[in-house]
């Protein structure tokens, strides 16, 4: 199985499941209520994911094969080994001060290397992330990368904060749940505290920054201004938008007294930090 743009209805069930046993008429409601499937659909689904000994049922109870999720972490890791050495190389050889720029012309192809390093810094920095974004449109461009991500950090007690720039309902309405589902802090600002074009996630003393140009930000802006809630309207004007990015970049810095000033300007919005 792969974990495609577009999952599929095996996949789907899997991603569920991921989340623990469950009564397959409670698995089938769950899944209606996210995406328009048919009964005879996901049975059929499960039917396949049982014959290839993905999943395992015990009367009306599904789960996870607990064999078929080994195999599956064995290789992400075997993965991870062997393609990342030259990324480590890289980017913990910065010394304090240093920078490393990288540019994109596809919004997608930024925010995959993105999540890429994400999860070096999240293994090789300790403490907390803080993530900044005037907007999370980020969840609404791709909703599979953006909660792979929340859920890695929920199983892996990694503690995760996020602020976000505005609090008008469509933030609101598309980022309330992952404080629910995946246990990220959450806040809210009036008015952002971080120059627009600029979205820093700051682990240790390292920021990756993704940095924008002032056009587009300023169109995701007035989308959010615009609509309320989430719809397939919105999606496809979203689309619109950032298909027409020029430019991109992330920016990867090792300054340990700029991220710790970054960090206790956003950590200013959960009391307990100090």
């Amino acid at each position: 199985m792969l974990l495609s743009a577009q999952p599929n209805i095996e996949e789907l069930i899997v991603d569920l499941l991921g989340d623990g046993p469950h009564d397959s008429l409670v698995l089938l409601e769950k899944m209606q209520k996210k995406n328009p499937i048919t009964k005879q659909g996901f049975y059929r689904a499960l039917r396949v994911l049982l014959k290839e000994e993905i999943v395992t049922k015990n009367k009306q109870l599904v789960l996870l094969n607990p064999l078929w999720a080994g195999r599956i972490q064995k290789f992400v890791e075997r993965i991870h080994t062997i393609s990342t050495p030259k990324e480590y190389e890289n980017l913990f050889r910065l010394q304090d001060g240093d920078t490393m720029v990288l540019r994109f012309k596809s919004i997608i192809d930024l925010y995959i290397l993105w999540n890429h390093y994400f999860f070096i810094f999240c293994q090789k920095t300790d403490g907390p992330v803080v993530f900044f974004n005037s907007h999370n449109f980020w969840a609404l461009i791709r909703s599979d990368i953006e909660n792979e991500m929340y859920a890695w950090i929920k199983s892996n007690d990694k503690k995760a904060y996020s602020v976000i720039g505005h609090t008008t309902p469509l933030d609101r309405t598309t980022s309330d749940y992952i404080k629910k589902d995946y246990g990220i802090e959450l806040a809210y600002e009036d008015t952002p505290s971080i120059r627009e074009t600029v979205f820093p996630a700051v682990f240790g003393d390292y920021i990756m920054s993704t940095i924008l140009d002032v056009n587009t930000v300023r169109a995701i802006d007035n989308l959010y201004q615009k609509h309320k809630k989430w719809e397939p309207g919105v999606q496809k004007e979203l689309q619109t938008i950032i298909s027409q990015i020029k430019r991109s970049k992330v920016v990867i810095e090792r300054n340990k007294k700029k991220a710790e000033k970054i960090r206790k300007k956003l950590m200013g919005y959960f009391l307990f930090y100090k």
